[in-house]
């Protein structure tokens, strides 16, 4: 008996990456490997030359400017219309098996979306996007709070401060013990620049703890800001007398290693 599909296999039938594989096996007679390796080629070809479309589940959506005050009233504030992926395909599943989990992970994603784009959103941004209620936004941030995890919603966002990046963030959940994939799915960027990121922190770790360098030094060493450079190091030092990234922090020691193995492989192969 044929096994019945399921709505988050059904709606991913209908992605862009689905329709366009099946027109290249339809009509051109390439294999399905074929097929899913020039839609993957076509989509990134889409998305570093056309950075202004709209692409599949985007909304163009006006939210305030991070700079505007907390106290200052909406009507009076200055926006900015920003892109958001309210519909994540790799979230497909979740959404159809667990939607309470799926809006928690919605709310930071956005979130974070909107503070890489220079904007916050408010909690009745949220309910919009994800169709819920206000109530249910203010728990889910409550949920967070409770966790130590603060979301930079407008009303959060001075509690977090304005010097924090995704890149911080990013290398502080890594620190706390999450996945390279847990990261990127909840900040929403890909796993590859999850993994820069934790590289440039172990950089600036190994030249900071073994080197002992100043921040100065190693901004104009690794061509990094010296702003992000004291965040790394900031990090470092909240993180390096806790028994629970213990194990974290000898990875990036490894890590290290390993990055400075590489560069001097490659440094030989230019030679």
């Amino acid at each position: 008996m044929k096994r019945k599909r399921s709505y988050s296999e059904r709606s991913l039938d209908k992605s862009f990456e689905r329709l366009m594989s099946l027109k290249l096996t339809s009509d051109y007679s390439l294999s399905p490997v074929e097929a899913r390796t020039l839609t993957q080629d076509i989509r990134l070809h889409i998305d570093k030359t056309q950075k202004n479309l709209i692409h599949e589940g985007q909304v163009l959506f006006t939210a305030v400017i991070n700079t505007e005050p907390a106290g200052k009233a909406l009507i009076h504030c200055r926006t900015k219309q920003i892109r958001l992926n309210v519909y994540p395909t790799e979230l497909v599943e979740l959404s159809f098996k667990d939607h309470k989990s799926y809006n928690k992970l919605m709310v930071q994603r956005l979130c974070w979306e909107a503070l890489q784009q220079g904007c916050n959103l408010t909690q009745e941004d949220l309910a919009r996007l994800l169709h819920c209620s206000v109530s249910t936004i203010k728990r889910i941030i409550s949920d967070y709070r409770k966790e130590n995890n603060l979301i930079p919603t407008r009303g959060n966002y001075c509690d977090i401060g304005p010097g924090v990046s995704h890149k911080y963030e990013a290398v502080k959940r890594f620190l706390k013990g999450y996945t390279i994939t847990d990261i990127a799915r909840a900040i929403s960027h890909d796993r590859q620049s999850v993994e820069r990121y934790v590289d440039d922190f172990t950089m600036v770790y190994s030249a900071f703890v073994n080197e002992q360098y100043s921040p100065l030094r190693i901004s104009r060493m690794f061509r990094m800001s010296e702003k992000l450079v004291q965040e790394y190091i900031s990090l470092y030092q909240q993180f390096k007398d806790d028994s629970d990234c213990k194990y974290r922090l000898e990875q990036i020691q490894l890590r290290a290693v390993l990055l400075f193995d590489r560069s001097q492989k490659n440094r030989r192969n230019l030679q």
